[in-house]
């Protein structure tokens, strides 16, 4: 555990083992990946359907992101949307949307969270 007063701590290369594995980081001013157990990096894809705005997004993490951890890329045109952008981000899941239904196709890309 590291309490809300410290910061510039690295955490890595740590192995975290039992039923539901935790690490309570009281500060978001420590640096924390790489710990077995403990997942701080992942990636997908996502999809918002024609007649739709948003797709939910589990992103398998051991915290909440913040929304500067988020990164998302697009691989395709987004039809009639202009714009993509994240909400709703929580202990497991965020939200990807689009200001407008794409219409004509449907929105694919890619997301990556890296603490």
């Amino acid at each position: 555990n590291i309490d809300s007063n410290s910061t510039g701590n690295v955490i890595s290369g740590n192995q975290n083992t039992g039923s539901t594995p935790t690490m309570v980081i009281g500060s978001t001013n420590n640096a924390v990946y790489r710990n077995d157990g403990y997942v701080t990096e992942n990636s997908g894809t996502f999809q918002i359907n024609t007649g739709a705005t948003s797709a939910a997004v589990t992103h398998g993490l051991g915290y909440t992101p913040a929304i500067g951890d988020i990164a998302l890329t697009l691989n395709a045109a987004m039809g009639s949307a202009a714009y993509l952008y994240v909400t709703t981000i929580g202990a497991s899941q965020f939200t990807v949307n689009s200001n407008a239904d794409p219409v004509s196709t449907n929105i694919t890309g890619g997301w990556s969270v890296k603490k």
